[in-house]
């Protein structure tokens, strides 16, 4: 029970802001501890929705500002970033019409270890795929947030198979998905 670390962060470096302007309200969130010391989290607020990685010092080393990352950071036994995701309207391939311009398609994306994404995945597509759209489109009225992803949790069975556990505010499900056939198990 004893502090061994600490890291001095310096959000204007890691903003790119040079000069005396005001910081936005920022979040450092869900901060994930890398073998070397380094550490990712992901910056939120202000109109941020991005992935840093700090070195051991607290500097920044690594930035992805091009998917709009939420909640966990979780890593696999080979060393991928596994996260949630919203994406927008043009990444889903459903017709969107009944969609209002509120809903949340969220989905998860996998990262190596220099933030470059690998993968995307859809919830929606993912739902659609595997006959659960009535859990979409089954209620009064369509929500704008159905799934509500929290955490995207890897891991790797003895069959050498990759799978997901996704954790769902939204329906109040954890669900295991193969990311290879995008198969509910």
């Amino acid at each position: 029970q004893r502090k061994i670390h600490s890291y001095k962060i310096n959000l204007r470096d890691i903003l790119g802001l040079t000069n005396k302007k005001n910081l936005p309200e920022i979040r450092l969130k869900h901060p994930l501890l890398l073998e070397d010391g380094s550490i990712l989290v992901i910056l939120s607020g202000g109109g941020y929705k991005s992935i840093v990685k700090l070195d051991n010092c607290g500097d920044l080393v690594l930035k992805n500002d091009e998917i709009r990352a939420h909640h966990s950071l979780e890593v696999d036994n080979r060393g991928y970033i596994y996260f949630p995701i919203h994406l927008s309207k043009k990444n889903i391939s459903e017709d969107q019409e009944m969609h209002s311009d509120n809903y949340l398609f969220d989905g998860f994306a996998i990262a190596n270890k220099n933030l470059e994404i690998k993968k995307k995945y859809s919830m929606m597509d993912i739902y659609l795929k595997n006959n659960l759209e009535a859990d979409i489109y089954g209620n009064q009225s369509l929500i704008n947030d159905p799934f509500h992803l929290n955490d995207v949790q890897p891991f790797s069975s003895a069959d050498e198979g990759n799978y997901v556990l996704l954790s769902m505010k939204g329906h109040s499900r954890i669900m295991a998905l193969d990311i290879n056939s995008e198969k509910v198990l």
